[in-house]
């Protein structure tokens, strides 16, 4: 099935806009109970019938470029194994190398992270050491028995 035509959701969108913004503007200019009714009733289906073909558009559009994009870009790949030449790769690959970086970069973090705990461990034990050898003998001496 192929999707409609993007001019014609919009124009069906604008349309709907238009009678919206009519029943409303109706019922500001005739403040009778029928006019108020249908501007708050039909109106708001419009509008928002409205609004829902424009977002239909734009992801119909949004889909259309990604697919475009992705034919282009295989043509690319294609063409350039048969031409020999080294150019950007598949989005199939692309899919491939992500997970493959993203566990590197993981690994890369836990690696940091080790070796940070590992130098605050033995900094700390380095502090505490020059401490106890650089502080002075503070116990009161012993006092020996009355005078």
């Amino acid at each position: 099935m192929k999707p409609p035509k993007i001019p014609a959701l919009l124009l069906i969108s604008a349309i709907l806009t238009l009678i919206g913004l009519a029943l409303m503007v109706w019922s500001v200019l005739q403040p009778t109970p029928l006019p108020t009714i249908l501007a708050m009733s039909l109106g708001q289906v419009f509008g928002t019938a409205a609004f829902g073909l424009f977002l239909f558009a734009i992801i119909i559009d949004l889909r259309r470029d990604a697919r475009e994009r992705k034919r282009m870009l295989d043509a690319m790949a294609e063409s350039n194994k048969v031409t020999g030449l080294v150019l950007p790769l598949t989005t199939d690959e692309i899919a491939t190398i992500k997970p493959a970086q993203a566990e590197a970069a993981k690994n890369a973090t836990d690696k940091v992270a080790k070796d940070a705990t590992a130098l605050a461990v033995k900094a700390t034990a380095e502090a505490r050491e020059a401490e106890t050898q650089a502080a002075p003998d503070t116990t009161p001496p012993k006092e020996s028995g009355p005078p």
